[in-house]
């Protein structure tokens, strides 16, 4: 998960934060790629608590576009 200063930003303006994380499987040449990207979940979940995060939805499986 990359940089935590845009939970941190929101969390300023809003009362809730929701962070979603989404790899695009458009940025993989192949489905075998993207399978095989390493998924952090736990790690990033680890980070955002202590930020005050609400929620963390994993949008793996989602269909986005």
């Amino acid at each position: 998960m990359k940089g935590t200063s845009a939970t941190r930003a929101a969390l300023e303006k809003a009362d809730r934060v929701v962070v979603t994380l989404f790899i695009n499987p458009r940025q993989f040449n192949s489905a075998a790629d993207h399978a095989a990207y390493p998924r952090t979940e736990e790690a990033d979940a680890a980070k955002l608590a202590p930020l005050g995060a609400h929620c963390m939805r994993d949008s793996l499986g989602c269909e986005c576009f």
